[in-house]
């Protein structure tokens, strides 16, 4: 899979016309995380696609650290904010029940150590990316 900026040039010609049509897409590096709810791709509830399907992420220790290594996991830059309490909603499927312990360097949330925790949607954690490659 491309990750990053995709850029896009197409030319079109007609009798009397010449048009360019120039588009920049930004695929997300990791297509096992995504954020769902925000208002924009660079900000919402961390789900995870773990054991077959989307999983939300627990908020129990969630700070900043956690919310730079999702942010930098996706390609979209840095960590403006680590959000609790289900934020951006409550997810509906299943929820990885792991108390996350990031540096903050990591390149993926599985980098980081983690124990195993018992935890409600209520309790989802979100984040809000500064949108590096944002068009």
């Amino acid at each position: 899979m491309v990750t990053g900026l995709v850029h896009f040039l197409s030319i079109a010609t007609s009798a009397r016309s010449l048009w360019y049509v120039y588009a920049v897409f930004y695929i997300p590096s990791d297509p096992h995380t995504r954020l769902v709810g925000g208002r924009n791709q660079y900000e919402g509830r961390v789900e995870v696609y773990h054991s077959g399907e989307w999983q939300t992420v627990c908020d129990d220790l969630w700070d900043i650290k956690e919310a730079e290594v999702v942010c930098r996991q996706l390609g979209y830059g840095y960590a403006i904010l680590a959000i609790h309490d289900a934020a951006f909603g409550e997810g509906s499927g299943g929820q990885w029940e792991r108390e996350w312990h990031c540096n903050g360097n990591e390149t993926s949330l599985n980098d980081c150590s983690n124990s195993s925790i018992s935890c409600s949607h209520s309790e989802d954690a979100s984040v809000i990316c500064s949108g590096t490659g944002e068009i």
